[in-house]
C-alpha cells in the first residue's frame, strides 16, 4: 500500500460522502468520514489524516470555521475544500482559512490531480486558480 493516503471527508449528505469514497479509493488507503465541521475538528486531532476534503456549506460550525480550527492543530494539515458555492469571494475565504485547494463540486474529477501532486510539487503550496 506503497504511497497511499489517509483522507478524512467532512461533508453533511451521507451521498456525497459515500460518492467521494468511492472516487478516490484508489490513492487512499483508509478513510475517516465527518457529517459537521466539529466533528471533523475533533476526529482531525485523533485521525491526523494526509489530507482533509472540506464542504463549506454545513450547520453549525462551517467548514471555512473547521478548516482554520484543524490549521490551528496543525499548521502542516492538508486541506481540500470543496463546494457548490464556487466565486472569488469563497476561493480567497478559503486561502485565508489555510486551505491547501479548493475544488468545485461541478469539477469532482479535479480531486485526485490535488492529493497526487506531481513530483517535485510543494503539497503544502495553494493550488487555488483563479477562477
Amino acid at each position: 500500500m506503497a504511497g497511499k493516503i489517509k483522507i478524512m471527508i467532512v461533508d453533511d449528505h451521507a451521498e456525497m460522502r459515500r460518492l467521494l469514497r468511492t472516487m478516490l479509493s484508489d490513492p487512499a488507503r483508509d478513510f475517516t468520514e465527518c457529517a459537521s465541521g466539529a466533528e471533523a475538528v475533533a476526529a482531525f486531532a485523533k485521525y491526523r489524516p494526509d489530507w482533509t476534503i472540506m464542504d463549506i456549506a454545513m450547520e453549525g460550525l462551517d467548514g471555512l470555521q473547521a478548516t482554520r480550527q484543524i490549521k490551528l492543530q496543525s499548521q502542516d494539515a492538508r486541506v481540500l475544500v470543496l463546494t457548490q458555492h464556487d466565486s472569488p469571494k469563497i476561493r480567497g475565504a478559503a486561502l485565508e482559512a489555510g486551505a491547501s485547494a479548493f475544488v468545485s463540486k461541478d469539477n469532482l474529477s479535479e480531486i485526485v490531480a490535488h492529493l497526487n501532486p506531481v513530483a517535485g510539487a510543494n503539497p503544502s503550496t495553494p493550488t487555488l486558480p483563479k477562477p
